[in-house]
C-alpha cells in the first residue's frame, strides 16, 4: 500500500512539473477549446406554394405578405406558422415590387395594363397616386402613421397621410434607391442604394446621410444591397444581391448604434443543411415579430448551377 501511495505522489509531482507547477516557475496557459460560434440555419419556407421571382415582403402579425410575380402579379399572404397560402389577391395589376403595411392595410407598388406604375392598397383596383410610365417605383416603407417613403429611380418620394398618400410632398435625390426600412428606435429611415451603400433619412428634417464607410468598415461592405429589415432589438438586416446576375449574394447584420456589420448567411457562412449552398438573386427580406426568423426572397437570374437550385424560393433563416 505504501508503494502505491509513493507512485501516485510521484506521478502527481511529474504532472505538476510538466505544467510548470513546480519550482515557482511561470507557465503558459494550456490552449483552450475555441468557442462555438453560432451560425444561422437555413431552410426553405412554404415549399408547397409556388413563387415566381418574389420581391419585397412584410409581416402582419404572423402572416407574411409577398409581392410575387406569379401569374403576372399577386400579393401572396402566407401563414408563417402553418407555411400555407392564406390568400393571393390583386390580379388586375402586374409586377408588384415594393410593399409596406399600415394599420388600415397593405400597400404595394405595381403596374397597370398599360405598364404605368402606381401605388395600390390591397383590395382596391385604383392607384392612390397618378399613374405614369415615368414612375419607377421600388421598395417602400411607412414611418409612423403619416409618412410614406417610396423609392423611385433616382429619388425617394415622401407622401403624406394628409392627402391619403396620393401626392408626393418631397423628392430626395439619392443614388438609385432600391429598398426602404423604418427604424422607430433611432427615428430614421434606411435606404439601400445602387452604389453599394446604405443611406439614412431623418424624417424630421429630411437630412440624408450615407452610412457605409470603409475605414473602419461600418454599414457594409455590401454588393448591390437590396432589401432591408429592422428589428426592435437594434439590428438591421441587409440582403446583398451579389454580382449583376445575382450570384454571390449574402445577408448582413448591422448594429444600428455602432454600424458594426457581420455576415450571417453567404456561400460560406451559415448552416445550409440539405439545401444547395447559396442565394439566387435575393431581393426581399423580412423579420418576424419574435426576432428569431429572417425571411429572404430569391429570384431566378443567377447563373451558378448550385445557386440556381434555390431559385424562386423563400428562405427561412433561424438567426443565431
Amino acid at each position: 500500500m505504501k508503494q502505491k501511495i509513493c507512485l501516485s505522489t510521484l506521478f502527481a509531482c511529474l504532472a505538476l512539473t510538466g505544467c510548470g507547477g513546480g519550482g515557482g516557475s511561470s507557465s503558459s496557459p494550456s490552449p483552450s477549446t475555441p468557442p462555438i460560434v453560432p451560425v444561422s440555419t437555413i431552410e426553405r419556407f412554404a415549399t408547397g406554394v409556388g413563387f415566381l421571382s418574389p420581391k419585397h415582403m412584410v409581416f402582419v402579425g404572423t402572416n407574411l405578405f409577398i409581392a410575387d410575380q406569379t401569374a403576372g402579379g399577386r400579393i401572396a399572404e402566407l401563414d408563417s406558422v402553418a407555411q400555407t397560402l392564406v390568400s393571393a389577391g390583386t390580379v388586375s395589376v402586374t409586377s408588384p415590387l415594393g410593399i409596406a403595411v399600415l394599420s388600415n392595410g397593405v400597400y404595394f407598388t405595381a403596374r397597370d395594363s398599360s405598364s404605368y406604375e402606381g401605388i395600390y392598397l390591397l383590395g382596391s383596383s385604383s392607384s392612390l397616386v397618378s399613374l405614369s410610365i415615368s414612375n419607377n417605383f421600388g421598395g417602400m416603407t411607412f414611418f409612423s402613421t403619416n409618412m410614406l417613403f417610396v423609392a423611385n429611380g433616382s429619388s425617394v418620394l415622401l407622401y403624406s397621410a394628409s392627402d391619403n398618400f396620393s401626392v408626393a410632398t418631397q423628392s430626395l435625390a439619392l443614388s438609385s434607391p432600391v429598398a426602404l426600412a423604418a427604424d422607430a428606435s433611432n427615428r430614421l429611415v434606411y435606404s439601400s442604394l445602387g452604389n453599394d451603400t446604405v443611406a439614412s433619412i431623418n424624417p424630421i428634417n429630411l437630412a440624408v446621410s450615407v452610412l457605409t464607410q470603409t475605414n473602419p468598415a461600418h454599414w457594409g461592405p455590401f454588393l448591390k444591397p437590396q432589401g432591408i429589415a429592422v428589428s426592435p432589438n437594434g439590428y438591421a438586416y441587409v440582403v446583398s444581391q451579389g454580382n449583376a446576375s445575382g450570384d454571390g449574394g449574402y445577408v448582413s447584420k448591422v448594429n444600428t448604434s455602432t454600424g458594426v456589420t457581420e455576415v450571417v448567411v453567404s456561400d460560406s457562412v451559415g448552416n445550409w443543411g440539405v439545401l444547395p449552398v447559396g442565394l439566387c438573386a435575393p431581393t426581399g427580406v423580412a423579420i418576424d415579430a419574435t426576432n428569431e426568423y429572417l425571411y429572404v426572397s430569391n429570384g431566378n437570374t443567377c447563373t451558378d448551377p448550385i445557386h440556381h437550385q434555390n431559385h424562386d424560393q423563400i428562405l427561412k433563416i433561424k438567426l443565431p
